[in-house]
């Protein structure tokens, strides 16, 4: 049976379809996932960037996390956060001191998750030196916080790769005097319109009944076993079964689980008509359906701290994207310390 847990190397590049940098002034935005020693980013497809560094590994008994926030635009300024773990060791006081090369940069407060918002000051002096090897230190009166720069250098270089900034003067890495007229512009986000469908009656059936087999075999003839080897192994636990959810008087949803893998478990999601003719193969890495949207969560490391997250909503005719995200690193984070989306979209449910 083949494993489900995905990008467990340390240094990998995942890219979706970037576009040439000639055609996307036209063609939309494609996101952009990559990372590099102890730095990740993730551009989505409005064309901002987030890039998030890490303490190395030498340093995992305190998490730190910076990142570093920039949307498309000549005239876009970045934005920086910090978190730390263990939240116990930000009290009493909830202020961390920003020191770079034993010079300090003066104080960041922090909220109850221990995050905290870094000043224009502090961002530009933290962004000189994540560029080389001077020490990064965020500390308090109890304890210390490494950043490590390794990987931000080439983290950054991607962001303005991305936002097509190479060698022009809002570039992050070697600033030039190439015109700005170049700079990715961003894209609005877009929106997606669930109508209102038949939250009616959800039904379920065993996958070894009549019924079950008949789906299965129906499913069998428009998916492959890469996809789904449950549908072809049938090797199914006692309580799995088919569920259909009720979309709209012509359509309906059909989830079967599709794979197990060491620490992660998907489902496929069928669009079918009301004669059970096939419309779309959604995805077979789903978990959930609920209000009109699929939802998949997968763990990317057997370590469970780092997540790849996909949803995607009804808009009448079929299930389209509406969020992706992924982090690779994480470094005690569980969950990861921020949300690292590809693409992102404003979901509009139906009034009630």
């Amino acid at each position: 049976m083949k494993q489900k847990w995905i990008y467990s190397i340390k240094t990998m590049s995942v890219t979706f379809g970037l576009a040439s940098i000639s055609s996307l002034s036209l063609a939309a935005i494609q996101g952009l996932h990559f990372s590099h020693k102890d730095w990740e980013i993730a551009c989505d497809n409005t064309g901002t960037c987030r890039a998030a560094g890490y303490q190395s590994d030498s340093d995992m008994d305190r998490p730190v996390s910076v990142l570093l926030e920039r949307a498309a635009g000549v005239n876009s300024n970045i934005k920086a956060r910090v978190q730390i773990l263990p939240l116990a060791a930000a009290t009493p006081t909830r202020q961390l001191q920003l020191q770079i090369a034993s010079t300090p940069y003066g104080v960041i407060g922090l909220n109850r998750e221990g995050i905290g918002q870094l000043s224009t000051d502090q961002t530009r002096a933290l962004l000189q030196a994540v560029q080389g090897t001077s020490p990064v230190l965020f500390k308090n009166v109890q304890s210390r916080w490494n950043l490590s720069t390794a990987g931000a250098s080439a983290v950054l270089l991607k962001m303005d790769e991305f936002q097509r900034r190479l060698s022009t003067p809002s570039a992050l890495i070697r600033p030039g005097k190439k015109s700005d007229q170049t700079v990715l512009k961003a894209a609005a986000i877009p929106k997606i319109q669930i109508p209102k469908y038949q939250s009616g009656k959800v039904t379920q059936a065993k996958l070894k009944t009549a019924a079950g087999q008949q789906m299965i075999r129906k499913l069998q003839a428009t998916t492959n076993e890469d996809q789904c080897d449950l549908l072809f192994s049938q090797n199914f636990m006692p309580d799995d079964v088919m569920t259909i959810y009720p979309i709209n008087a012509q359509n309906q949803l059909v989830q079967i689980p599709c794979w197990r893998g060491a620490y992660n478990v998907g489902s496929g999601f069928w669009l079918m008509d009301q004669n059970r003719q096939l419309k779309q193969l959604v995805t077979t890495s789903g978990e959930t359906f609920n209000k009109g949207q699929i939802f998949s969560g997968q763990k990317v490391r057997g370590l469970g701290d780092c997540v790849r997250q996909d949803q995607w909503a009804w808009n009448g005719k079929k299930f389209v994207k509406s969020f992706s995200s992924l982090t690779v690193q994480c470094k005690g984070f569980a969950g990861g310390a921020w949300n690292l989306p590809t693409y992102v979209s404003k979901v509009i449910y139906p009034a009630k």
